[in-house]
């Protein structure tokens, strides 16, 4: 075989090895990006998550405080800051004005008191139920976003995966015809040969015309 030949066999093969190893690198080059983008968006989200927290937790003990009062538990109203502060003021005006009329700590006095204790209660149960259901519907619009944004994410990775599993695929077909072309080269380098070389009068195996011939006819070699 002729250098030139060699030459060429050479050049095909090392020009194949590149171009598949550019072809590995542009590869390994997507795959990092496809995965720093889902660690990029999982990150947000967990950021995102921890932002809101606080209002779904608010969400859930309001939820609890509404169920334990359906229950019949006062503790949480009746250690309302809201409602231990009216009362107070309704208890200190009351007594100033029976103070004030001679009345204070009669038996009078007292009844007023149990009397409008027992309506202030009444009308103060109405504004404690309504802010729980405030905060609590407020932790459940925040579970529903989070919700959202969580299966965004999942379709938005998923997709990424997708693209990329396509990608490898199609990859690895365009390194296939790259290897398939460089083998087609060399064959054809080496057979182009082997015909010049049959059709001068040389031989495969022993010098002159006593060695192996490679007809142009392509039934195979034979001996000459």
């Amino acid at each position: 075989m002729s250098w030139g030949m060699v030459a060429g066999a050479a050049v095909s093969l090392i020009g194949g090895s590149m171009a598949n190893r550019a072809e590995q690198r542009g590869q390994d080059a997507q795959r990092e990006a496809s995965e720093a983008s889902i660690e990029e968006q999982r990150r947000q989200y967990d950021l995102t998550r921890q932002d809101q927290m606080p209002f779904l937790e608010a969400g859930y003990d309001s939820l609890g405080r509404q169920q334990a009062f359906l229950d019949g538990d006062r503790s949480g109203f009746e250690n309302d800051a809201g409602y231990l502060f009216n009362r107070e003021e309704m208890e200190r005006g009351l007594n100033r004005r029976a103070a004030a009329g001679g009345s204070y700590r009669n038996n009078g006095t007292d009844v007023d008191m149990a009397r409008m204790l027992s309506g202030f209660a009444n009308s103060h149960s109405d504004s404690y139920w309504n802010r729980l259901a405030g905060r609590a519907g407020q932790g459940q619009t925040t579970a529903s976003g989070l919700g959202a944004l969580g299966m965004g994410m999942a379709n938005s990775i998923g997709n990424i995966y997708g693209n990329t599993a396509a990608a490898q695929a199609s990859s690895y077909q365009r390194q296939g015809d790259i290897w398939g072309q460089t083998a087609a080269g060399v064959g054809g380098a080496f057979n182009y040969w082997a015909q010049n070389r049959n059709a001068s009068g040389g031989g495969w195996g022993g010098g002159g015309g006593g060695g192996w011939k490679y007809p142009s006819g392509g039934s195979g070699p034979y001996k000459g």
